[in-house]
């Protein structure tokens, strides 16, 4: 309001300076009538409504005359004297009760809007939606936390234009707070990164930290501080201009062994130091969304929905939250390096990246009777096997020579090396060729039909057998 009249009083004193009834009368008279008089009526409650206080009627409301118990004289700031409160902005008469209660209501309102916890998560995969084990874990934890009441607003920033810190220092002197930048990171993450209660870092693991993408973002908001050095147990620091929020990092990383985030954990306690609430990793993340491991999926995502919620409520993950979330998944390490192995060959050979591999529907190729084996379980369909009985036996020679066999029974599979007691199909067929029949490299009928493998035992089996594996597919 003082800006305003000061502009006004500014004008008037400009016309006064010609030599004329109008300009020196008339006008700044108008001025002040037509224009102060109704800013100086209509700003308070602009004003307090900006701010979701109650405007300037609803104040008077509660300030309106009662009459006072003689007795006990009014004390400053507060309501005093009978329960009976009498206004023309209230109506009749009601009791002092009820406009406490309104009272109370409003600030309620006022104050919980003032306590929402405010969270922005950031989230640097490079991948999309549906191949992005980031976001897979960000979406679970960002659910939990706006279960929890939290407001969280999620930025991919590999939608948006952040880009490197050139240090040139100017938001420390021509523009101190300020990155001279103008890109998507100035105009709008660093402010919504400034009024956040907490951040979620959320990265794929890139040599065994950040990727590219969180460490621009990060090198980035040097403008929070200022560049004066001071030192503190035996460290150098620079003061802060604002706080940052509260630090939470979450990372994935395909390897199955929780030390592979040893460097990103020394990396995000010496960046964040007290104000880290949580590390939530996750190895061996690209087994995630395998289908023999689909239970154990859920309970992880559920977990870490369970660890969103708790950081809201007390700003930190329990032990058993965080162990449920790093559960061990996909079998031990040589059953989890020789699929990956599998896969990754498969990959080579088709000339496929892992999203086309999935888009064509690929099936890792094994290369030995135990990959083979490990290949049968996980295309195995429990929902088509229900109510089958039936013992496979398969015998190889050629590039791998040996016999397995997998037992089916109550929807449930069970595969192990060597030849079985008494088998109901038995399959005699070079490795190389039974790989190309499992992998659609070869049409199986017509295989059969040119004797390039034998069978011996119940023939609807080897009928059903696309549906008993491979979810329905050849």
């Amino acid at each position: 309001m003082t800006f305003a009249w000061a502009g006004i009083f500014a004008g008037c004193i400009v016309l006064s300076l010609y030599p004329s009834v109008v300009t020196r009368a008339i006008i700044p008279l108008s001025l002040i009538i037509g224009i102060g008089l109704p800013f100086n009526f209509l700003f308070p409650d602009y004003y307090l409504r900006r701010f979701g206080l109650p405007t300037m009627a609803e104040l008077r409301k509660f300030r309106s005359p009662a009459v006072h118990d003689s007795a006990s004289p009014p004390t400053r700031g507060a309501v005093a004297g009978p329960a009976v409160i009498t206004s023309e902005a209230s109506g009749p008469s009601r009791p002092l009760e009820e406009a406490r209660g309104d009272a109370e209501r409003i600030t309620l309102t006022q104050r919980e809007r003032r306590t929402i916890m405010k969270v922005i998560a950031l989230n640097s995969s490079a991948r999309g939606e549906g191949t992005s084990k980031t976001r897979l874990m960000l979406d679970a934890l960002v659910k939990g936390m706006r279960e929890a009441g939290a407001e969280v607003e999620t930025i991919h920033l590999r939608d948006k234009k952040v880009k490197n810190c050139i240090g040139c220092f100017t938001c420390w002197t021509k523009t101190p707070g300020v990155c001279v930048q103008k890109d998507d990171m100035t105009n709008e993450i660093f402010p919504k990164w400034l009024e956040a209660d907490i951040c979620v870092y959320a990265t794929p693991l890139y040599h065994y930290t950040v990727n590219a993408e969180m460490k621009a973002f990060i090198e980035r908001t040097l403008p929070v501080v200022e560049p004066f050095m001071y030192r503190k147990d035996d460290r150098t620091h620079h003061p802060l201009r604002r706080n940052p929020p509260k630090a939470v990092v979450l990372s994935v990383a395909g390897f199955p062994e929780p030390s592979v985030f040893d460097q990103l954990t020394s990396y995000a306690n010496f960046l964040f130091g007290k104000s880290l609430l949580a590390e939530i990793y996750r190895p061996a993340a690209e087994s995630m969304t395998q289908p023999q491991v689909a239970d154990t999926m859920n309970d992880i995502l559920d977990a870490t929905a369970q660890a969103g919620r708790e950081l809201v409520q007390s700003r930190k993950v329990s032990d058993a939250t965080l162990g449920r979330i790093t559960q061990p998944i996909g079998g031990d390490y040589d059953s989890h390096a020789r699929m990956a192995n599998a896969f990754w060959k498969t990959c080579m050979s088709e000339g496929a990246s892992p999203r086309e591999f999935g888009e064509k529907g690929l099936i890792p190729r094994p290369d030995s009777i135990d990959t083979f084996l490990m290949i049968m379980s996980a295309g195995f369909n429990p929902q088509s096997a229900a109510g089958t009985t039936a013992v496979l036996q398969f015998n190889f020679s050629g590039e791998v020579e040996g016999s397995c066999h997998v037992s089916i029974e109550n929807g449930k599979i069970v595969t192990k090396e060597g030849p079985a007691t008494k088998p109901d199909l038995v399959v005699e067929s070079p490795f190389e060729i039974w790989m190309d029949i499992l992998t659609g490299k070869a049409d199986g009928q017509a295989m059969f039909m040119q004797q390039k493998y034998k069978t011996v035992g119940d023939l609807t089996l080897l009928l059903r057998m696309k549906d008993l594996f491979g979810k329905g597919k050849k």
